[in-house]
């Protein structure tokens, strides 16, 4: 009935939601009303408004601010203010249960806790500690992985995204800030803090996920409802993203759950997925399975100057079929599990606007991989070990003749094939030891990359022929570090070093070896109204060049280049974070964080007077900038608004070169984001903007035939989300509605690839859960 009321309560309103559906036609417009009905319906299943409150302490009584509390199987949750205090409000009255993690200690369920209509429900937890990892050294125990430096590192959990309408990772991580999605040619690749997206470290459950030729990994395709956790590590050159699918704890009960669900998009976009989960007092398992298709195909508007040209974008389909298998066995002191993975992805590579449409082509990869981890808990220290295979294939097409769907003509072209087969394989031990004081950390890591493709170079030749080109890389790894802790009048204080030295054999060209040294160091103390806490460190790391880079043959298109030097990059940050005590009326959060990063021999394409491109080391290029965040949760979680500003002074300080000053290119200078989140009646609503400021293109800024100062313009897009969950005894259903780019605006995130206009989803998902006591 709410929507009703729009053209009374306010005239623009209801213009602007006509303007939603109208485009929708009436088959659409039936489903999107019946839908808002359900989303507004206030005695389906259940009534609403009751809720759970509590404390989170640690064995001692010790309160534990910013404990994830979760009701599992449902996109809920929220964390304990500096009190140790949650409250989880505008529930169904029925039966929940509820799971307690935070940094250092093990995780708590409580199970089947019954909540009566009208009452609220009071569940108090003591968390008892445990062993944290060292920033760089992935320890996981428990099958947990955290982060110690919280300047630099951030943990997500599902609901965070949940609540937000997140289609993939890449949005799931957009509100972060410093965090850059690339997309529009058909991929999806992250950048932190205007780095190369080939230097972001991706990894999914410990399995690395970078491609040996281009060094990318690509993350559109991975399901965003099978992950449980993403951390984001920003230390280092290019940082870290390390995505998790299941985490699992130590519990005195059993549960049994199955969750189907099936999404329909706007430009012909259907899923459905299958999700399976069992676990008992010391095992557990977990299958998913997912089928997409999308034809893709969408309008957009091309400006000119002042004028504007309508075309259509082709070759946007997309065919996935996706699964994994996670299993395990979880004791006091010992834990085994294992998992495995496989994506099948084809999808169509649109051609890019030029003045002639490029030739459409064809994508086709596969990846399977599987993993092996273990925790022994012996009487002095804790050993992690694991060891991981993945397989990946990918082949490229490009037909000799081409439609151009805007004119009707045929264009010829040379075709194209070219196929790529990478193997990556590797183990990882970890040592470690906790005192009362801090604890010490020592690790050895090996890793192989074999990569074969069409074109790359076959010995010393500069010209490919039949067959394929391989490319060998191994690296040792060798890390020691550990953290040592300190109270002083109500002061926390900690001290974190880290060293890794890294030994890399290369096939073609010299063997590399170098160190990485790392330091934080973080202050924290509780204030009279606030929680104040400081963190600052100081790192390096080394990239090695990618293998398409070094050894691509050479053709009409670009060359390699063997003599490529690794890139070198080093890091300082500054990070302040305050957080309200208090959660009444309201509670507020504010985040600055500095940093300055020096890169040197940066590797970047560039273009021939003849029009090849070929790959070259940039000698200097240094960035500084400044990341704010802030929010304000009101009347305990009813009403959330927070937004972000990300200042990125980014510049090529090379001399003589010709593009000396300007900014990399795809980073703008100004970027920044919004968010308003209600609950009504148990209806999620979340209204977001994100906007970007100018930046300069690929071509403008690293093409010395191309014009100076050319770029991409700013633009700034609405997106809209709901969702309402109903639960009767053990069924769950969740209705999720979404409308993205809301005013249909025309933009681009990368140059010559145009992003959909206005677009709406639906989801609906019904689960079945079957808790044991």
């Amino acid at each position: 009935m709410s929507a009703l009321f729009l053209p009374v309560c306010r005239r623009d309103a209801g213009f602007l939601f006509y303007r939603l559906i109208t485009p929708l036609g009436l088959r659409n417009r039936v489903l999107f009303a019946a839908i808002i009905a359900i989303l507004f319906s206030s005695q389906l299943y259940a009534e609403i408004g009751v809720a759970i409150t509590g404390t989170v302490t640690d064995t001692t009584g010790v309160a534990i601010p910013g404990a994830h509390v979760e009701l599992i199987g449902q996109p809920t949750g929220t964390t304990t203010d500096w009190a140790g205090q949650y409250s989880l409000t505008n529930l169904q009255a029925g039966h929940y249960s509820l799971n307690v993690t935070h940094l250092g200690y093990y995780p708590v369920k409580s199970h089947n806790v019954e909540i009566k209509t009208g009452s609220v429900g009071n569940i108090n937890f003591a968390l008892k500690s445990r062993s944290i990892e060292l920033p760089g050294v992935e320890i996981r125990k428990r099958s947990r992985s955290h982060n110690f430096v919280q300047g630099e590192s951030i943990s997500l959990r599902k609901f965070v995204w949940a609540e937000r309408g997140a289609k993939n990772v890449g949005e799931a991580l957009s509100n972060i800030p410093g965090v850059t999605l690339l997309e529009g040619d058909g991929n999806q690749r992250i950048s932190l803090r205007g780095c190369p997206s080939r230097a972001v470290k991706i990894s999914l459950d410990g399995i690395p996920l970078n491609d040996a030729g281009s060094g990318e990994a690509l993350v559109n395709q991975i399901d965003l409802d099978n992950l449980a956790a993403i951390e984001v590590d920003f230390s280092g050159y290019g940082g870290e993203i390390r995505l998790l699918t299941i985490q699992t704890d130590i519990s005195n009960s059993s549960e049994n759950w199955a969750e189907v669900a099936t999404e329909r998009a706007s430009y012909g976009h259907y899923s459905g997925k299958l999700k399976l989960a069992v676990s008992g007092h010391e095992y557990f398992g977990m299958a998913h399975f997912k089928r997409l298709y999308e034809k893709g195909d969408f309008p957009y508007t091309l400006m000119d100057g002042d004028e504007q040209a309508e075309h259509k974008r082709f070759n946007n389909s997309t065919d996935v079929s996706s699964g994994s298998l996670r299993f395990g066995r979880v004791g006091r002191k010992n834990s085994l599990e294992g998992g495995f993975y496989y994506e099948g992805n084809r999808h169509g590579v649109p051609g890019l606007i030029y003045l002639s449409p490029t030739p459409e082509a064809l994508l086709n990869h596969e990846r399977k991989a599987g993993i092996v981890k273990g925790n022994f808990e012996l009487e002095w220290f804790n050993i992690d070990s694991k060891l991981y295979l993945s397989d990946y294939t990918g082949q490229f097409q490009s037909p000799a003749e081409q439609l151009n769907p805007d004119t009707g003509e045929i264009i010829h072209h040379l075709a194209e094939e070219n196929r790529q087969n990478g193997l990556k394989y590797g183990a990882e031990s970890v040592l470690f030891s906790d005192f009362s004081f801090g604890k010490l950390v020592a690790s050895y890591g090996y890793n192989r990359d074999e990569y074969l493709g069409k074109d790359l170079l076959r010995g010393s030749n500069t010209v490919g022929g039949i067959g394929f080109g391989k490319a060998i890389r191994s690296v040792h790894n060798l890390k020691v570090g550990g953290e040592y802790r300190l109270s002083l009048s109500d002061i926390n204080f900690g001290i974190t070093p880290n060293l890794s030295y890294r030994w890399i054999r290369n096939s073609g060209i010299s063997d590399n070896s170098y160190f990485e040294p790392n330091l934080s160091f973080r202050m924290q103390k509780n204030l009279p109204t606030f929680h104040l806490n400081i963190n600052t460190g100081w790192g390096q790391s080394i990239l090695s060049p990618p293998f398409n880079a070094l050894f691509l043959v050479e053709s009409v298109y670009a060359v390699g280049n063997k003599e490529l030097r690794p890139e070198k990059g080093q890091g300082t940050h500054l990070n302040v974070n305050m957080s309200s005590l208090a959660t009444f009326p309201l509670s507020w959060t504010l985040n600055v964080n500095g940093f300055y990063r020096f890169t040197e021999d940066m590797i970047v394409w560039k273009r021939t007077s003849f029009g090849k491109y070929y790959p070259e080391n940039v000698s200097r290029i240094k960035a500084r900038g400044l990341e704010s965040s802030g929010g304000v949760s009101l009347l305990r979680g009813l009403v959330k608004l927070s937004a972000s500003y990300i200042l990125n002074d980014a510049s090529i300080d090379t001399e003589g070169d010709f593009n000396r000053g300007n900014l990399p290119p795809l980073i703008a200078r100004h970027s920044g984001a919004s968010e308003i989140a209600v609950r009504v009646s148990g209806v999620v609503f979340n209204m977001k903007n994100r906007w970007v400021g100018r930046r300069y293109s690929t071509a403008s800024n690293q093409d010395p035939i191309s014009t100076a100062g050319m770029g991409l313009p700013a633009y700034s897009i609405y997106d809209f989300f709901c969702s309402r969950g109903f639960r009767f005894h053990s069924v769950r259903t969740t209705v999720e509605f979404g409308i993205d780019n809301i005013f249909d605006k025309s933009y681009r995130v990368i140059e010559r690839s145009p992003m959909p206009g206005r677009t709406y989803r639906v989801q609906i998902k019904l689960g079945l859960e079957k808790p044991k006591v």
